[in-house]
């Protein structure tokens, strides 16, 4: 059992991916809650992940591994540790112009939404979305629920459900743009105006 487990980890990319993107966002608004993530902090992270990618780019064998551990072929070409990019990226722009409240809200609802609906969807997905063929209808659903439950300890019940919900339902539109980028965004942006 724990073989085939391990297998199963070592073989599923996405299941690192989504695991680690949840990891960065819990790990990240604990650090902003215990007023460890300063603006400062936020924004040089991003000018980090952002020259690491530069650099990665130019070489070959510079943590290669890793990268292809978590990171999609194509991507590593094209722009290695873009979801890093984008994802350090929203989050500075969400805490920068939202409440501490709104914005770690936002933050939670990528991390968890994002997540747990992609993992939902490509393994036990069953209806396609009609608007976006790559995904399934209930993944969106799934993690707009468990990351309503996580926004309610500190959100009011109406905007944590509307909130949640609506980045699930961003989650599931190809506008070109990451929605790592989109999600914590306009769904603290959603809570602040509704609180």
């Amino acid at each position: 059992m724990i073989r085939r487990f391990y297998s199963f980890f070592h073989r599923e990319k996405e299941v690192k991916r989504q695991l680690a993107h949840m990891a960065f966002g819990f790990a990240y608004v604990l650090a902003h809650f215990l007023g460890l993530m300063p603006l400062w902090l936020a924004w040089g992270l991003v000018a980090a992940v952002l020259f690491t990618s530069l650099v990665l780019k130019e070489s070959d064998r510079f943590v290669d591994r890793f990268l292809h551990l978590f990171q999609r072929k194509q991507e590593i070409m094209n722009l290695p540790l873009g979801g890093m990019i984008y994802y350090f990226l929203g989050a500075a722009l969400t805490i920068t112009l939202f409440d501490p409240i709104p914005a770690m809200a936002g933050i939670l609802i990528l991390a968890i939404a994002d997540s747990i609906g992609t993992l939902y969807g490509k393994f036990l997905g069953m209806v396609k979305i009609p608007w976006n063929k790559e995904k399934h209808m209930e993944g969106p659903m799934l993690g707009g629920f468990f990351s309503a439950l996580v926004c309610m300890i500190f959100v009011p019940i109406f905007p944590a459900i509307l909130g949640a919900y609506f980045g699930a339902f961003i989650d599931t539109l190809d506008w070109g743009i990451d929605d790592n980028l989109l999600i914590p965004v306009f769904t603290a942006g959603l809570i602040q105006f509704l609180m």
